[in-house]
């Protein structure tokens, strides 16, 4: 009598116990334990506002725009006292090769920057907040000061600064690409984009932004030796292509890796977001499978228990009442 009478009790453990986890992965999905609060669409936007603010700020004239080439021949005089005037040799090492590497060249300067950087984005978005949020952080944290900069320190390229002897790789070549041979912008937009926004080099700023985070959360070999290869070919091309100044590519560089580290140091003094996703997310699946009902089959013999009872053991609770003895 008693082995039927279990085997649907276990029957029915069981039966409750898939259907509470079920209900439990319906209603709260993983994805807000994973990503720990992020919304797509919100970051969309704040990237893209970020974007706007990187390309509007070059339309905005600087009220010391006048300076832009005496700036560009104080680095250049610097540079040679300092013997680190690599960009003339560079430059026509460059100019010496193949035309098809030059275009290279040209396509690395003008299209990676724009298209590599997203596509980092993305991958830490889909790895997670733990990984996308302090990397999101750290890139408006290397833009916004390089925006001040450009335009209260604007400095002409290498390029456009005579008696340097730099050839201008990029644009010799416009006729292999959607630049103007005017300068490096589309065309008809090369009058309204500041072409003096040299210091620091942000081609190089997120160029290394993107080979850290790659380097930091990527287990892959290849793309941590992309993480590697990137930011050192960026600094390679914008010299040789004569758009920076060697200062330019290591103000760039130093502002990426000073921002990155400070983030860093704020994250570590806050709580882990992923951690606290995680345990939102349990905190949730519990209190749903709480809520649940107990389905018993018709086959089962229902049990009846008390809601007093907490443990397997028959333990008689003591009396309320006490016995009165008699009065005489």
């Amino acid at each position: 009598m008693d082995q039927p009478r279990n085997a649907a009790l276990g029957e029915v453990t069981v039966a409750t116990t898939t259907e509470r986890d079920a209900a439990a992965r319906r209603t709260v999905s993983p994805s807000a334990g994973w990503r720990a609060g992020l919304t797509w669409w919100r970051e969309v936007i704040f990237v893209g506002l970020l974007y706007l603010v990187y390309e509007g700020s070059r339309l905005v004239p600087s009220p010391v725009s006048g300076n832009a080439a005496a700036n560009a021949r104080d680095i250049f005089h610097t540079e040679t006292r300092l013997h680190l005037d690599a960009e003339h040799t560079l430059d026509h090492w460059l100019a010496g090769l193949p035309t098809a590497v030059q275009v290279g060249a040209s396509y690395w300067y003008e299209l990676l920057h724009y298209v590599v950087t997203p596509v980092v984005l993305i991958w830490l978005y889909r790895l997670g907040a733990r990984a996308y949020r302090p990397a999101r952080n750290a890139l408006v944290a290397t833009t916004l000061p390089a925006l001040i900069v450009f335009w209260l320190f604007p400095v002409s390229p290498p390029r456009l600064l005579s008696g340097t002897g730099v050839v201008d790789i990029v644009v010799s070549h416009a006729q292999y690409g959607w630049w103007s041979a005017q300068g490096t912008a589309p065309g008809g937009l090369n009058s309204v984009v500041n072409v003096d926004a040299a210091m620091p080099s942000l081609h190089v700023g997120w160029a290394l932004w993107c080979g850290i985070a790659l380097y930091r959360n990527a287990h892959s070999r290849l793309l941590r030796a992309v993480g590697v290869v990137y930011p050192l070919g960026t600094a390679f091309v914008v010299l040789a292509t004569g758009n920076h100044w060697l200062l330019d590519v290591l103000a760039g560089a130093a502002l990426c890796l000073v921002a990155d580290a400070l983030v860093r140091r704020r994250a570590t003094s806050m709580p882990n977001v992923a951690v606290l996703g995680r345990t939102r997310f349990a905190l949730a699946r519990a209190l749903r499978v709480a809520r649940l009902p107990v389905h018993v089959p018709p086959h089962a013999t229902p049990v009846r228990t008390s809601p007093a009872r907490t443990t397997s053991s028959h333990v008689t609770p003591p009396s309320t009442t006490s016995a009165r003895s008699p009065r005489t």
